[in-house]
């Protein structure tokens, strides 16, 4: 149930707690019996009494304040109030978002990245605690967290004790060398910690080990472009003769950064692509293997046929979906978004400069099909899209949110590219003007499901 959650100032009730008398009398709760309180993984105990707690805004939970205090609540918050069992009652959730020192830096500089801003925005309606962290701020023995946090009172953020929460929405990325020991330890901590939920189960996507995942299941194989683990020249050799173009991505790259596109120009020569597209001819094949080592610096490779996209004016496309799970645990695909890429270009990245578009006009017009065909391929791919996150799942635990990168070719057939488990999320133009974007409540009403907080 929401509940105003209040800190009481009286000596004589610092470690009491006042709830609503009706709901004392509907969970059966002994008059002045000592219950634990929870908030996160932070817990105390408490003496309850009931009392009419009903106001203009609705029921009202009273904490004394040696008791808040030990919860580490920052202030007066609406949050949900539950019975986890006979003897403890618990307020929340708490959900910590794990990000790096910069992210950090960029809040407390005023300069908040618009996913903070926007999951502030959000919370307004999921109402539950939820801060920044990063791996310098956790006391695990403690449990506790000093935690960035937008106060709606003051209209600022801030940095305080808040308690180690029981939800953690892993944001993670790009940390630097002092950072990625305590990192990994505080990833394997939460995986094997009961008291900790996790929205996603993994913080990246093997591409390797995706492909080899999804390639076991029926339903899912008619969507995956042929892909091997490229060892020697060879093997790239020996896709690019079956399929005329592939693509050679890092294992765990992003952004658009790590990929090269290869493709045959008559019997010896190659052409080769990096991420500014300038073209690259490799007269002498045996030479390939130097340029495809020099360029991928040692790093874990996988070929991928080159599916022979769809084009608008002569221009390659493939679709961000964002697939997300709802309050009830349930997958859904929240939006279809094309990446058109520059002209020239053969890697559709935003990054690299391609332009973000709505699906069904776009798509109608580059395969010249009616807009009703159109809206029908689009609901094709988000149940292609949920269809691969469920299978994801088989493989790398339960999660809560995955970018899905799909193609379609010149003949409309959908294929599936890769998985992201941590999307770019930031709104587009093309979603229209919202007051709250689905894609940050979504993660926050996942969150309750987890904790338990969800509504029945």
């Amino acid at each position: 149930m929401l509940i105003e959650v209040r800190r009481g100032t009286g000596r004589a009730t610092a470690r009491q707690c006042q709830v609503p008398k009706e709901l004392l009398d509907e969970w059966v709760l002994a008059e002045g019996g000592t219950y634990r309180l929870r908030a996160g993984q932070a817990v105390t105990e408490a003496e309850v009494h009931g009392q009419r707690g009903l106001t203009a805004r609705g029921p009202v939970i009273q904490i004394g304040r040696d008791c808040f205090d030990e919860l580490h609540l920052p202030w007066d918050i609406t949050l949900h109030l539950r019975r986890e069992q006979p003897g403890q009652l618990a307020v929340g959730p708490v959900v910590g978002v794990f990000v790096n020192d910069r992210y950090l830096a960029a809040i407390h500089e005023g300069a908040p990245p618009t996913s903070a801003t926007e999951l502030v925005k959000a919370n307004r309606l999921a109402h539950t605690l939820v801060y920044w962290f990063s791996a310098h701020h956790v006391q695990l023995l403690d449990r506790t967290v000093q935690g960035t946090i937008f106060s709606p009172g003051e209209g600022r953020w801030l940095r305080t004790v808040l308690p180690l929460g029981e939800v953690l929405y892993d944001r993670g990325v790009n940390f630097t060398d002092d950072e990625k020991p305590v990192v990994q330890y505080l990833r394997r901590q939460a995986l094997g910690s009961p008291a900790m939920r996790l929205v996603n189960s993994r913080d990246y996507f093997d591409k390797w080990w995706t492909h080899q995942a999804l390639a076991a299941y029926d339903e899912v194989k008619p969507y995956l472009p042929a892909t091997l683990r490229y060892r020697s020249v060879s093997d790239l050799l020996a896709l690019l003769d079956r399929t005329g173009v592939v693509y050679l991505k890092s294992f765990y790259g992003s952004g658009g950064s790590q990929v090269m596109v290869v493709e045959r120009q008559g019997d010896q020569s190659v052409c080769m692509y990096g991420r500014d597209a300038t073209r690259r001819v490799v007269e002498d094949e045996s030479r390939l293997a130097a340029v495809v080592d020099a360029f991928f610096a040692g790093r874990k490779v996988v070929a991928q046929e080159g599916v022979d996209l769809l084009q608008y004016r002569g221009r390659r496309m493939d679709m961000r979906i964002l697939v997300n799970k709802d309050g009830r645990g349930v997958w859904e695909a929240l939006y279809n978004q094309v990446r058109l890429a520059r002209p020239g270009q053969r890697i559709t990245n935003v990054r690299l400069g391609a332009e973000v578009h709505d699906f069904p006009p776009l798509v109608a017009a580059a395969a010249g099909c009616s807009p009703e065909r159109a809206a029908e391929i689009d609901q094709r791919m988000r149940q292609v899209s949920v269809l691969v996150a469920r299978h994801l799942e088989k493989t790398y635990g339960p999660m809560g949110e995955i970018g899905m990168d799909l193609a379609l070719d010149r003949d409309l057939r959908i294929w599936f590219l890769e998985a992201n488990a941590k999307p770019d999320k930031d709104p587009e133009p093309v979603e229209g003007v919202r007051e709250v974007y689905p894609q940050f409540l979504y993660v926050l009403e996942y969150g309750k499901f987890l904790a338990g907080f969800h509504e029945a």
